[in-house]
């Protein structure tokens, strides 16, 4: 009831990756590229547990601090820096290009395999940026020394 004494705490995991998971064609919609993708997505069974156990550990902050009243609410779920439906050896190599379209690299959070980073692994995908674009120049570039420094 006093809003100026209410504090919330969001508790952000990664999930765990499952085999099932992934993206392909749905050859039954099309747009005017062609089929569109399809994004197959499940939680690891894993996963609820692992964010009532951080729930738990919010409560318990909350209450050493003296809280009178803590209120959990369970959020809709939400699909946020996407990874591993590109993972890097099994559909890319460790350059970021994929293995059955040369010249095709894959520079965002789909490479990744897992939650490197927590679960907001930006300064992961920004790095994992820079690194791809240091195999490009590398491989059909002849190389830049310091690509950060010759821009």
């Amino acid at each position: 009831a006093d809003y100026r004494r209410t504090l919330t705490l969001i508790c952000h995991t990664d999930d765990r990756p499952r085999q099932d998971n992934g993206v392909s064609l749905d050859e039954t919609t099309e747009d005017e590229h062609g089929p569109v993708p399809l994004v197959e997505w499940d939680a690891h069974p894993e996963d609820d547990a692992r964010r009532d156990d951080l729930a738990r550990r919010a409560a318990a902050i909350l209450e050493e601090a003296g809280a009178e009243h803590i209120h959990r609410t369970d959020a809709a779920p939400i699909l946020l820096h996407m990874q591993s439906s590109m993972a890097m050896v099994q559909v890319l190599d460790t350059g970021c290009e994929a293995k059955d379209v040369g010249r095709l690299f894959i520079a965002d959070h789909s490479a990744l395999s897992n939650g490197v980073g927590g679960a907001n692994p930006t300064h992961s995908g920004q790095a994992l940026a820079l690194r791809t674009a240091e195999h490009v120049t590398d491989r059909y570039f002849d190389g830049i020394v310091d690509p950060i420094g010759s821009v």
